[in-house]
């Protein structure tokens, strides 16, 4: 866990760096604001026969300055030497409530959505909750827990059922706000 705050905390200060001091940001949405957000990432042990390459894709529109309606597409792909190369793809519509707005803007959220790959296809709800950090005028860094968990059948006692066996999903990305 040490390692993963560390490793956040890296990417964060790279985008100071990078794209300016985050005092001088101006960073607003207003109404109207869409808002497009990419982040990856890549885990192999040292010495395993597997690794993973995950990665999503957000476009998001504001429609008051603190309400974000969204569609997120993820994918999650197993490297395994000697088999198969399993992968598991989420397309989710969302609802972001920004409890701030300026430099420093954390929220919650909520989506609903679908799990898929090449043989399966199941529903998702995912709640949410992160920040995003304006490093400049329109560029902010995203740090984004998600609990996934899973459901075959809208029946409350199916979902309820289900929600311990979810992935926990800790995301870093860049976005733009136009």
């Amino acid at each position: 866990m040490r390692r993963l705050f560390m490793s956040f905390l890296v990417v964060i200060m790279f985008c100071i760096f990078c794209f300016g001091d985050i005092h001088e940001s101006v960073a607003e949405q207003v109404s109207g604001s869409w808002n497009f957000q990419g982040s990856a990432g890549f885990f192999k042990a040292n010495s395993a026969d597997v690794g993973t390459l995950n990665g999503s894709l957000s476009v998001g529109y504001f429609f008051t300055p603190r309400v974000e309606v969204g569609l997120r597409q993820g994918l999650n792909y197993e490297f395994v030497t000697g088999g198969a190369n399993p992968w598991l793809a989420t397309t989710v519509p969302y609802v972001n409530f920004h409890f701030l707005t300026g430099v420093f803007q954390p929220y919650i959220g909520a989506g609903v959505g679908v799990v898929w790959n090449n043989s399966n296809v199941t529903g998702t709800i995912a709640p949410s909750a992160g920040f995003k950090a304006f490093v400049a005028d329109n560029v902010y860094v995203n740090v984004g827990y998600t609990y996934e968990w899973f459901f075959t059948k809208i029946d409350y006692n199916t979902v309820i059922d289900e929600s311990s066996r979810g992935n926990h999903v800790i995301g870093v990305g860049v976005g733009i706000l136009f």
